[in-house]
């Protein structure tokens, strides 16, 4: 008799995490667009995520009050999805002509880089972008309320997404080192053994 075993709560946590990361992901990916270079995106970043945040900001005026105006809501979406288009001509033109690629699941560089040149890449995407989503969105929601809450809700999702792309890399990081070391260490054994 095959018994299956239970999924535990570990499991279901583990779900929803891959969940919430998921959406944050879409949120981020919704303005990321608009704060990046186009030319500089890297060519598997956009993905099921961008299916994704297009069905948030459909659905999203509905969970708005009613009576708000869903109009900038859908703009603001066609704008999105015309920005995504360009961004993959973009990495279609990048890839016939052959030159360099960056990571394929590189975010793109930030235009702010060009105004903040003393500030690294990481500081602007980690700190200076969800603040300013966030300001963007306080300021639009006293004209459309739907959009606004959105930019906020996006800016959360953006400083969400890099914190924890930020500590997966750090993670990465230290296993790198760690596997550095163990080689070293296996080297030097086997040299000794040899009598090197």
């Amino acid at each position: 008799m095959n018994h299956q075993q239970a999924p535990s709560s570990i499991d279901h946590i583990r779900v929803s995490v891959t969940v919430i990361a998921f959406a944050c992901r879409a949120l981020a990916l919704s303005v990321e667009v608009f704060l990046h270079r186009v030319d500089s995106f890297g060519e598997r970043y956009i993905g099921l995520q961008s299916a994704l945040a297009c069905l948030i900001m459909l659905l999203f005026p509905a969970f708005c009050e009613p009576g708000n105006d869903p109009e900038f809501m859908y703009i603001y979406l066609a704008w999105y999805l015309f920005m995504t288009l360009c961004i993959r001509a973009r990495i279609q033109i990048r890839r016939s002509a052959g030159g360099a690629q960056p990571h394929s699941y590189y975010t793109g560089r930030p235009l702010l880089m060009g105004v903040l040149r003393r500030t690294s890449e990481h500081t602007i995407k980690t700190l200076v972008e969800p603040v300013l989503v966030f300001l963007v969105g306080t300021f639009v929601i006293a004209f459309n309320a739907p959009l606004g809450a959105y930019l906020m809700l996006a800016s959360a999702g953006l400083l969400v997404t890099t914190k924890l792309t930020a500590d997966h890399e750090q993670r990465r990081s230290v296993d790198m080192n760690d596997a550095y070391i163990d080689q070293r260490n296996a080297a030097e054994r086997f040299r000794s053994r040899r009598g090197d």
